[in-house]
């Protein structure tokens, strides 16, 4: 739900999370068959965008964007960050504004059972993975990763099909907020918060005190389960922490988030050197 976009935005680096399949994956240890992504994590979105050209064996053409029309999921990040980010998010989309990009708040329907459908399906697909290595070689996994494994076991045929018609529906309302042509891209945090301590599980919001696996997935679970393509660009810092921007366009539209990247890293270049 973020194995390349969190790293990234944790070490101040581009991550490039491509449409659902483009990225092969061979070679690669499962997970969720359905819900798996490879893609890049490189210095800047051009590296980004020629390794992920490599990695497919297909073009991603560089187009210059003039001025985005980029939404922002207001009421769904309502409560869903840190003071601090909030705030860095907002100077952001002023930037933004500034620089020519016509900024609006849209809405994007039934995003709110991600985490509901997120986790039973990594879950219920991860047991039947892993399920056969667990009884033979249990001692191969952590504690941790062991516990997580196992609970799939639990998950039944019912719920895993209740999950996948969530996911249905978080895929529709996401189709349906692009499809209307208001907007280029979705921008929003790729974290709650600035980057935790090590042993850190729990993060303050707005809306109170969460564990960091639930305030964390609300941010980047929606598109790994949906499998739209995301770039994470860091765009400044919180208290000498990196922060980092999610750019997320349609279904296959890999060429466009890497382009309106391109136009957020020239902007911000450009303000830090103001």
């Amino acid at each position: 739900g973020g194995s390349i976009r969190v790293p990234a935005a944790n070490c101040g680096v581009v991550g490039f999370k491509p449409t659902y399949g483009l990225v092969p994956l061979d070679g690669a240890l499962p997970l969720s068959p359905t819900c798996d992504h490879a893609g890049p994590i490189a210095r800047s979105v051009e590296d980004a965008r020629l390794l992920t050209q490599v990695l497919t064996a297909r073009e991603l053409p560089y187009r210059h964007i003039g001025k985005p029309r980029l939404g922002y999921p207001a009421a769904y990040l309502n409560g869903r960050l840190s003071h601090p980010m909030k705030s860095a998010f907002e100077q952001l989309l002023q930037q933004f504004s500034a620089a020519g990009a016509e900024i609006s708040a849209i809405a994007v329907p039934d995003m709110d059972p991600t985490l509901a459908a997120y986790t039973p399906i990594v879950r219920a697909e991860a047991w039947q993975v892993h399920r056969a290595a667990l009884g033979t070689t249990p001692q191969g996994f952590s504690e941790p990763v062991r516990r997580a494994l196992q609970s799939g076991a639990a998950i039944t045929q019912a719920r895993y099909a209740e999950a996948l018609a969530q996911r249905s529906r978080v895929t529709e309302g996401l189709r349906r907020a692009f499809s209307s042509g208001e907007v280029h891209a979705l921008l929003l945090p790729t974290t709650p918060t600035p980057p935790l301590r090590r042993g850190e599980t729990e993060v303050t919001l707005q809306r109170g005190s969460l564990p960091h696996r639930e305030a964390q997935l609300a941010l980047t679970a929606p598109f790994s389960m949906t499998g739209v393509p995301v770039a994470a660009i860091p765009f400044g810092g919180v208290a000498g922490f990196p922060v980092s921007l999610q750019i997320v366009t349609p279904y296959g539209e890999d060429a466009l988030a890497l382009n309106i990247a391109a136009w957020a890293e020239r902007v911000l270049e450009a303000g830090a050197k103001a």
